[in-house]
């Protein structure tokens, strides 16, 4: 990974712009990979872009609008960790 924290902090506000567009499609097709697995708190799995679609839309639709705000974040070698408000 070796990124900036410039480079990492650009990348982290270009991916919760995107999510907050509330379009999943656009959201997932751009920052997650087809074969894409993603676990988010303690719910199920969820494996490849169609069932991210489906998933991250169905919370999409019950927002009017969604804004993050970074509080920090810590770059590892093979991850990012940060805090933010949403």
């Amino acid at each position: 990974m070796c990124q900036s924290k410039d480079d990492v902090l650009l990348w982290l506000k270009q991916f919760h712009e995107a999510s907050a567009s509330l379009n999943a499609e656009y959201f997932i097709k751009k920052f997650f990979d087809d074969d894409a697995i993603l676990q988010f708190a303690n719910n199920s799995i969820i494996k490849g872009h169609e069932n991210l679609i489906k998933n991250f839309q169905k919370q999409f639709d019950l927002l009017d609008m969604m804004h993050h705000e970074i509080g920090h974040f810590d770059i590892l070698p093979d991850r990012i960790y940060q805090y933010a408000k949403i």
